[in-house]
């Protein structure tokens, strides 16, 4: 809990220091070069490139699933893709926390676990509740905290693993019945948890698909953590790879910061 209230402090820090300051160079205009030919790692004559974090905020979206949205690169369609039940999985993730924070108030109250691991408990599910509800009432405010969802998402996942090892302790060898039934909610609920932060769009946030020229967009921003892990994101052109040849406008497109024009410019 500590490394990652530190880590998000300093995230914060740097990314409030790197928006004040802008960008440090522009490039030399020079008239007598020629105009190069259209390709795809152009970008518009108005646009800089932007870092990850900032092109989050410059493109937050509060529409539909698939809402017609502003093009980044020259003869691009984008669209914005919202995951399902997105609020609605926040409130529900929202809700199984304060049941984490309200089981181990009354195992310190009752003294069920031992006070240590009560408040142990008690203070991580409560920075968890706060970082939740930043997420939640803060994600499309340009007060956000940057990369908030991995820090839950890794806090479920260490907490998972942890409560796995108490319950079977517990089922075996009961210190007390009050004790078991409470470990067993607690189990259900960091369970409930992790399978939400390992099944769900990595961030769960809206994301970007970018259609060059007929050109489908890569699909690695809608993959969960568990589709990262495995790498069953690219199941569905691999698949495609073996059914028939696999010639350019098959193949998905590069990400925005992964094109030439933005690699080159940072």
């Amino acid at each position: 809990m500590g490394l990652s209230l530190l880590q998000l402090v300093v995230h914060s820090i740097f990314r409030a220091a790197k928006l004040k300051r802008g960008h440090r160079y522009q490039p030399i205009p020079n008239p007598a070069a020629p105009i190069s030919p259209h390709d795809h790692t152009d970008l518009p004559p108005d646009e800089e490139p932007t870092s990850e974090d900032e092109e989050d905020e410059a493109l937050t979206i509060n529409g539909g699933r698939l809402a017609l949205a502003k093009t980044t690169t020259k003869g691009s369609i984008v669209q914005a893709d919202a995951p399902p039940a997105q609020t609605l999985s926040v409130v529900v993730e929202e809700l199984a926390i304060a049941g984490l924070v309200a089981t181990n108030a009354f195992a310190l109250i009752r003294g069920a676990y031992g006070n240590l691991s009560a408040v142990v408990g008690l203070a991580v599910w409560v920075y968890v509740l706060i970082l939740a509800s930043l997420r939640l009432f803060l994600g499309n405010t340009q007060w956000r905290v940057p990369r908030i969802w991995n820090h839950t998402a890794a806090i479920y996942s260490l907490q998972w693993l942890f409560t796995v090892i108490i319950f079977r302790s517990v089922i075996l060898h009961p210190s007390s019945g009050l004790a078991q039934f409470l470990v067993v909610i607690e189990f259900s609920l960091t369970t409930l948890l992790f399978l939400m932060a390992i099944s769900t769009r990595k961030g769960n946030k809206t994301v970007l698909l970018e259609w060059e020229d007929g050109i489908e967009p890569g699909r690695e921003h809608l993959a969960s953590l568990f589709s990262h892990y495995t790498f069953s994101w690219v199941d569905t052109i691999i698949w495609k790879g073996w059914k028939e040849p696999l010639d350019t406008s098959k193949v998905w497109n590069l990400l925005p910061k992964d094109k030439a024009a933005v690699v080159l410019a940072n």
